[in-house]
This record gives structure tokens, C-alpha cells and sequence, in this order.
């Protein structure tokens, strides 16, 4: 049944796409070898979760992709659709207003707090599946991480707290993720190095392929 709805989900998934071109880069081979196709570590099912996840995430980051490729937010501030991204330059005019004791501009930073809640919650629950999953390969995949956010020169990445914890993950992210600026560079950060594992986990790759091909000749 999983693998069922794993490429149900990825049989339906446009490619995956970003505000930037992304390049990717090698990991630790001895390491990668340890949870490459492996059940425990790497597998075709996962390869397929992370796809899904990457587009899940990105959706709310960037907003969901129309038929004609154009993104449209997928939550309402003030009556108009939004993104992470859209919100951040409000986020920051708020703020700008408080500071002045602009009139009235309190129920707007109510409305956006209870947003980022909300697309906080939403994300957890993209996430927690795959951070569920990880907890039984924590070592190897915190030491790619510290290896990713070096190479991408991401020393202050929250990425690195995050794999560091890896237990208590709402409370953790809620603490960490206190406005859409830093929400928009976690995403990026995670998204980033899930390209990365997939890209440097070939064995995973082909065993996806395979499930792609076997549920698509079904």
C-alpha cells in the first residue's frame, strides 16, 4: 500500500522546480554507501517521499504551480493569496509601522502571526513523516548535514540545530522559525539538502525508477 501511494504521488508530480538554478553537490561517499537503497537509510519509497515532500514544501514557500506554470499562494492575508516569500516584505512593513505607532496596525500583526502558525503547522505535518523515518539513519544523515551546510558556506543554517535535535520537532521549529525571513531559508536550507541526498543516492534513484516503471505497467 505504501508503495502504491508513493507512486501514485509521484506519477502525478511535475518536476521539481525553484526560484533559483540549483547545482548539486557531492556528499561523503563512505557515508552515502552506509544508507544508499537501504530500508533503514535511503530507498526507492524514500526517494519517492522526498519528491513529494520537496514540491509540498515548496508550495507553500513559493505557492502551488497553475496549469500555465504560473505560482499562486496558498493562504489569505488581508483578503489576498500569499507565500512565504510574498510575506516577508509585509512582515517587514508591519514591523516598520509599530515602530511608528501606526494606527490600526495591531490587527494586521495579529492576522499574520495566527498565519505563521498556521503554515508552520503545515509544514510539521509535510515534514514529520520523513523525520519519523530518519530517526533510525540520526548519525550518518547529521554528519551529511554538517557537510552540506559547509560546502553551501550555511554556517548559521538552523538546519544544523534541527538535525542536531531531531526529537520534539513542533516545539523545536516553533522556537526557531519565529518569522517568514527565516521560515523562507529553512525551506531553502532542507530543500536544498534533500536534492542533494537524492542526487548522491543513486542506488535509491534507480530502485524509484523501478517502482515508477512496475506500478506504471500495472
Amino acid at each position: 500500500m505504501r508503495t502504491l501511494y508513493i507512486c501514485l504521488a509521484l506519477v502525478t508530480t511535475p518536476a521539481m522546480s525553484s526560484q533559483t538554478v540549483y547545482t548539486p553537490i557531492e556528499l561523503n561517499r563512505d557515508i552515502i554507501r552506509l544508507i544508499d537503497g537501504k530500508a533503514f537509510g535511503v530507498s526507492g519509497e524514500t526517494i519517492g517521499a522526498l519528491y513529494k515532500m520537496i514540491r509540498d514544501i515548496q508550495n507553500i514557500q513559493l505557492g502551488r504551480r497553475m496549469p500555465d506554470g504560473e505560482r499562486i499562494g496558498m493562504y489569505t492575508f488581508e483578503g489576498k493569496q500569499h507565500t512565504i516569500q510574498s510575506l516577508i516584505a509585509i512582515e517587514k512593513e508591519i514591523k516598520e509601522a509599530l515602530n511608528d505607532n501606526t494606527p490600526g496596525v495591531e490587527e494586521s500583526k495579529q492576522e499574520l502571526d495566527e498565519l505563521l502558525k498556521i503554515m508552520r503547522s503545515d509544514f510539521m505535518r509535510i515534514v514529520s513523516p520523513f523525520i519519523a523515518e530518519a530517526r533510525s539513519a540520526k548519525d550518518p544523515l547529521v554528519v551529511l548535514i554538517q557537510e552540506e551546510c559547509s560546502k553551501r558556506q550555511r554556517p548559521h543554517s538552523l538546519l544544523l540545530e534541527w538535525a542536531a535535535l531531531m526529537d520534539d520537532e513542533f516545539s523545536n521549529f516553533e522556537r526557531q522559525v519565529t518569522n517568514f525571513q527565516i521560515f523562507d531559508s529553512f525551506c531553502k536550507d532542507l530543500i536544498d539538502f534533500k536534492k542533494d541526498l537524492m542526487h548522491n543516492c543513486k542506488k535509491a534513484r534507480k530502485q524509484f525508477k523501478e517502482l515508477v516503471e512496475r506500478y506504471s505497467n500495472k
